[in-house]
């Protein structure tokens, strides 16, 4: 009788307590509909001296990330599908000719994968487009 009464005492003290539920699954796509093959440079400012991580997309192609986070909640964005929690920038270099450099934070434009205010949600797709190529700068020789 009192194991009885011990195995409900344990069962109730480690069965009991806040429901914790389960993570969130985060899905992140970015698509190349640009027209040129492109290169993503990740950089890291609190390291310098470690190269920048490297994404390559051809033209039409696609790249999907997910990520399941842990309790308590945690979140993804594209800040950590280009590199890590550290990445504040990413440099796009289409094709050795044209360059866009975004950075990490809060912007009205949408045009930034790396706007926190606007790709934030569970799922979510950034697609680099011709018009995104058209609006970049020239590289005048020093993409590398």
């Amino acid at each position: 009788m009192k194991k009885a009464i011990v195995s409900l005492i344990i069962v109730f003290l480690f069965g009991c307590g806040p429901e914790q539920g389960e993570g969130t699954l985060y899905t992140y796509t970015i698509k190349n509909e640009s027209g040129k093959n492109i290169t993503i440079k990740a950089f890291r400012p609190n390291r310098p001296e470690i190269a920048p991580i490297m994404t390559n997309l051809a033209i039409g192609e696609k790249l999907t990330k997910t990520y399941k986070d842990a309790l308590p909640p945690r979140s993804y964005d594209f800040k950590k599908f280009f590199g890590d929690s550290w990445t504040d920038s990413i440099i796009v270099i289409y094709e050795k000719s044209k360059f866009n450099g975004f950075e990490y934070g809060c912007f009205e434009s949408d045009r930034n994968p790396l706007n926190a205010c606007v790709y934030n949600r569970a799922n979510e797709t950034f697609i680099f487009t011709a018009q995104d190529y058209e609006n970049a700068q020239a590289c005048n020789g020093n993409c590398d």
